[in-house]
């Protein structure tokens, strides 16, 4: 069988030289010589996959600076990570209260913690954690576990971890992530990868 280039394959077992594999575009609509160019898009035709289904594939701002936000902790970057971590809260503060994410925004202020911890600035962490503590057990979601059990790795390490705030802080985020639904750890410690 020949694609893309008119070699064949070789027998079973063998390597199969470059003209066996197909040629660049060819599996793709439109793609390949002498394929007929795919039809224009039909900018109000609905894709029920893509567009009702968009949770999967469409992330509204404040989502993709939650994700930048944490790429930054990855990086210990503090400056970089308060920056997002703030821009989602103040995304989510402009919404009407309806369309706010009580999720994104938690994790946000998480986020905001732990990059506050990285930059020596412990009582504006334990401040920005304050509406979190609020949270019913059975709303603390993975995420926002695994981000809390992370703000307290945090806490014991230089030069915080001998102060007496962190340790108190590090104390009740122990507490909270205690009694949060087993559910939510999966059945043992969550192992965060902002490790």
């Amino acid at each position: 069988t020949s694609w893309g280039g008119g070699g064949a394959r070789g027998p079973p077992g063998s390597a199969p030289s470059a003209a066996w594999y197909p040629a660049p575009g060819a599996g793709r609509r439109g793609g390949g010589a002498g394929a007929p160019p795919p039809p224009p898009l039909d900018p109000t035709e609905v894709d029920e996959l893509h567009d009702e289904l968009a949770g999967e594939f469409l992330h509204g701002p404040e989502r993709i600076a939650r994700s930048h936000g944490t790429t930054f902790l990855l990086l210990r970057d503090s400056a970089g990570a308060q920056e997002h971590a703030r821009r989602v809260l103040e995304l989510q503060a402009a919404l009407p209260e309806a369309q706010r994410i009580p999720r994104i925004e938690a994790e946000a202020r998480a986020d905001l913690a732990a990059a506050l911890i990285l930059g020596g600035e412990l009582d504006g962490a334990a401040e920005v954690l304050t509406p979190i503590t609020t949270l019913a057990p059975e709303r603390r979601a993975a995420g926002l576990v695994e981000r809390i059990v992370h703000v307290g790795r945090l806490l014991s390490t230089e030069p915080v971890r001998t102060s007496p705030g962190a340790i108190a802080l590090k104390e009740s985020l122990e507490e909270y992530t205690r009694v949060a639904a087993p559910r939510q750890l999966g059945g043992g410690a969550a192992r965060l990868a902002l490790e």
